[in-house]
């Protein structure tokens, strides 16, 4: 009897081994790189409850990262992700999964524990699939996430993100470290697409979460960085904000702060002006 509870032990424990492995690699946050532009723009209000938040943006080198949940989109990183699988399909997922984490087993320690998952069927448990997905949404939406844009002379989001054009819209370069290291680029579709979590790599089934967006917010041309830290004010690094331009109706008093601030705390930023021109809108030197 003690032997057999002895072995009992081992198998629990061997079972909680690879369920822990599972969730740690589906928590995982590596990013792909891709066709990243030169500058990143971010819209802002300077009225009510925004205006504190533009202004402390610039005076104190940081940006706010959101909820997904405060999202205009409401379908924002909650595309479908199924956790159906076979056998088969488990067996290499869960053998890519604990090499990559747990790079001391053997191959035969590793069949040994993705034996033992199998014979219980543990990837088919209706209870434990509900745990896994409640966890894996719960981690989803309590990252942090940073939108930007990849143009400064869209109407739709002046008209939008940065009242109208009264507020202004912060420049930021891209680099090679820090804040603006890890951006990327979203995905806009008609119909969002659902993932399975045993059928793709890691790295892609998060990306599909956190960049698929629905075709009709297209006009964002939206690039973002999301923490695992969570919502949250994150600093980003001296010298990576290079402009802040204007909007065509900023008022004159809100442009005289904002560039005070911005030359006393950016001094290399330069500051710019949209106009409205024939074609749409054009950026120019601000001659304030």
């Amino acid at each position: 009897m003690q032997s057999a509870g002895k072995n009992f032990a081992c198998r629990d424990f061997r079972l909680k081994t690879i369920l822990s492995i599972l969730k740690l690699v589906m928590s995982c946050d590596l990013k792909t790189k891709e066709g990243i532009p030169d500058y990143f723009y971010k819209y802002r209000s300077l009225s009510g409850e925004s205006r504190e938040r533009t202004l402390s943006s610039i005076v104190n080198g940081g940006l706010w990262f959101a909820r997904p949940s405060d999202f205009m989109d409401k379908d924002d990183c909650r595309i479908p992700v199924s956790y159906e699988t076979t056998p088969e399909k488990f067996r290499p997922f869960a053998d890519a999964a604990l090499s990559a984490v747990m790079k001391n087993l053997s191959a035969d320690e590793r069949a040994a524990l993705i034996d033992d998952a199998i014979e219980n069927r543990i990837y088919a448990d209706p209870d434990r699939i509900e745990r896994f997905r409640n966890w894996h949404e719960q981690h989803t939406i309590e990252r942090g996430v940073l939108s930007l844009c990849s143009t400064n002379v869209s109407e739709r989001m002046w008209h939008e993100y940065a009242d109208d054009h009264r507020g202004c819209c912060l420049e930021f370069k891209k680099s090679e470290r820090g804040m603006f290291a890890n951006v990327e680029k979203a995905r806009y579709e008609e119909t969002l697409p659902t993932v399975n979590a045993y059928e793709i790599p890691i790295v892609e089934m998060n990306n599909a979460i956190m960049l698929t967006k629905a075709r009709e917010f297209g006009f964002e041309h939206e690039w973002r960085i999301w923490d695992p830290r969570g919502p949250g004010y994150w600093k980003y690094n001296e010298g990576d904000l290079t402009g802040l331009i204007f909007g065509h109706l900023t008022p004159t008093e809100d442009k005289n702060l904002v560039a005070y601030l911005v030359r006393r705390s950016h001094p290399l930023a330069k500051l710019y002006d949209a106009v409205k021109a024939e074609n749409g809108l054009r950026i120019i030197p601000w001659k304030g």
